[in-house]
């Protein structure tokens, strides 16, 4: 199967590129800041039109959560439109050679908003997004809503919570496990925000691999929420953090986020019956990976800088 990949420099990218490639998998990855590893997005349709892909998983987005919040509306003049473009690619080689590759947009269970029912979200409730980086995910399967019901384009959603257990810099403002695993070991503070009671939903990076899988398998088509049904308080991950480290984790407690979904659970009933997919790695195993990862990033770390003396 031929996969194009957009946001190949980014974080998600860069874990599922290599993992599709050893199922046998061409891919050819896109990024706004083209490299050796990476074409740039701008030849996307050129690239498209040499070569038809059968499918187009797109992950190029501008922010995430937080870094949304520092320049609102960034989504509108950056990502949408080149979700547009795209869009209008696939339709122009739809017509030219009847042909057109199955669009995969990974947006956020973040569209919901803060959990206002007595159950777990399912993909027909209202949303109500509360923060830009949700409100820009919600336009743009909107805006592929047109795509599909106009054109006949065919598309897959997949809503995904909070992906962890990937490769990402310490530095960025997104990923609560890797950093509270992080803190934990180094011993410095980790900064929580709010009162540690905000409800949450993990899902490890194989999992998110899996489904991704399935789905292709499958050939569906719709809009699927990718979870684990498992959502868990930020008070709970931080303990069950520590019985991973087998210490405490130095916490420093700071004002809640007003665009952070604090009560939210998500049903993966659909994309379960859909597919036979489900996660198959449950929190504490997770937590064990991720920090097993950690601890072997660092030691390399310590052994390069060794050499070096």
């Amino acid at each position: 199967m031929k996969i194009f990949i957009t946001g190949g420099r980014g974080r998600l990218a860069r874990s599922l590129s290599p993992l599709l490639s050893q199922q046998g998998h061409q891919i050819k990855t896109f990024s706004r800041n083209a490299n050796a590893q990476n074409l740039p997005l701008a030849g996307f349709g050129r690239e498209l039109e040499r070569n038809l892909a059968d499918v187009i998983l797109h992950l190029a987005w501008s922010t995430v959560p937080a870094t949304a919040e520092f320049e609102p509306g960034i989504e509108w003049r950056e990502d949408l439109p080149l979700l547009s473009l795209i869009g209008a690619q696939i339709l122009r080689q739809k017509k030219t050679t009847g042909r057109a590759p199955l669009l995969v947009f990974f947006s956020s269970c973040s569209v919901y908003g803060d959990g206002r029912l007595t159950r777990p979200f399912r993909e027909t409730d209202p949303m109500r997004p509360i923060g830009w980086y949700a409100r820009g995910k919600l336009e743009a399967e909107r805006l592929l809503s047109y795509y599909h019901e106009a054109h006949g384009l065919p598309i897959l959603v997949l809503r995904i919570s909070n992906p962890y257990g990937f490769s990402q810099d310490e530095k960025t403002l997104q990923g609560v496990i890797p950093v509270l695993l992080r803190a934990g070991i180094s011993g410095r503070p980790f900064r929580q925000w709010g009162d540690g009671k905000a409800m949450k939903d993990f899902l490890h990076i194989q999992d998110l691999f899996g489904a991704i899988q399935q789905c292709l398998g499958k050939k569906i088509q719709g809009t699927f929420n990718v979870c684990s049904g498992h959502p868990i308080s930020l008070s709970e991950l931080i303990r069950k953090t520590q019985q991973a480290l087998s210490k405490k984790v130095v916490i420093q407690k700071e004002k809640k986020r007003s665009w952070d979904v604090r009560q939210a659970s998500y049903s993966p009933l659909r994309i379960q019956r859909a597919t036979g997919w489900s996660p198959g790695i449950n929190l504490e195993q997770g937590l064990e990976i991720c920090r097993q990862a950690i601890t072997d990033s660092q030691e390399k770390k310590s052994e390069e800088l060794l050499h070096l003396f």
